[in-house]
């Protein structure tokens, strides 16, 4: 008995050690500079990232619905969409997407070695004036992707 114990102690700790083992470091995503036009809105937002998961959400506006896929490969997506027009969000809402997703990049591995750390956006805006809506592809002066200081997993 105590032998079968000791082993299901022992692989326990295997388990947490692996899984531990390929995170490293948190980074916070944020939105909050993102250039809009007096009219527009945002009212979708998708993310890739490539050797990298969702970690958390921190805040998110009511009336969006939202799919995160962390695959097991580390190519990890979000989705994010409003379910109602009024949920878009103006200028004077993008404060909640300053701070409004937290990713762990991959420690340095076989998997992060042939795809490196990455993180690409489409941003969905839509002008309710003339019902226009359009994709942008956000460049990195777009968006931040910022350390988290002294947050490692």
């Amino acid at each position: 008995m105590l032998n079968f114990v000791g082993k299901t102690l022992f692989f326990v700790f295997l388990c947490l050690l692996a899984t531990n083992s390929l995170a490293t470091d948190l980074f916070e995503i944020s939105l909050a500079k993102f250039p809009l036009k007096k009219p527009e809105r945002i009212s979708g937002i998708e993310i890739k990232l490539n050797s990298g998961r969702i970690y958390s959400i921190s805040q998110f506006p009511m009336g969006w619905n939202v799919i995160v896929n962390n695959d097991p490969s580390w190519m990890t997506s979000f989705k994010g969409s409003i379910s109602v027009g009024a949920a878009a969000l103006d200028q004077k809402d993008k404060i909640m997407l300053d701070h409004f997703l937290v990713v762990e990049k991959l420690k340095d591995s076989i998997i992060s070695k042939d795809v490196p750390f990455s993180v690409e956006l489409d941003v969905y805006v839509i002008d309710f004036s003339n019902d226009e809506e359009r994709i942008i592809h956000a460049g990195k002066e777009m968006f931040e992707v910022r350390k988290i200081k002294g947050a490692k997993k």
